[in-house]
C-alpha cells in the first residue's frame, strides 16, 4: 500500500504550484475586491515577507504565510479552490 508516498507526492507537487506575483493580484485579490495597496500593506507588515515578495518573481502553493492571508481576505475559499485557481494560471 503505497497510499501514503502517492499523498506525500501529491501534496509536494501542490505546493510547488507557481503563479507570477502579477496573477496572484489578478485571480486573487482583484477579484475578491482586495486593493494592491491593501495587499502591499499586509505583505509590508513582515520583513521576511516583504523580502520574499521583493526579491522572487513567483507565489508558490506552499507559502503559508499568502495562503493564511488569502484564508483571512477569503474566509469562504477552500483549500481545493486555493490549488484550482494555482493550477489554472501556473506558471
Amino acid at each position: 500500500d503505497n497510499s501514503a508516498e502517492v499523498e506525500a507526492a501529491e501534496k509536494m507537487r501542490i505546493g510547488k504550484l507557481k503563479m507570477t506575483k502579477y496573477d496572484f493580484y489578478k485571480y486573487f485579490c482583484q477579484p475578491n475586491d482586495i486593493t494592491y495597496a491593501e495587499l502591499m500593506e499586509f505583505i509590508n507588515t513582515k520583513e521576511e515577507l516583504q523580502a520574499a515578495w521583493n526579491l522572487c518573481n513567483h507565489v508558490y502553493r506552499g507559502d503559508e504565510t499568502l495562503n493564511t492571508y488569502i484564508k483571512k481576505c477569503i474566509p469562504n475559499i477552500t483549500d481545493d479552490e486555493i490549488t484550482e485557481i494555482f493550477e489554472a494560471h501556473k506558471s
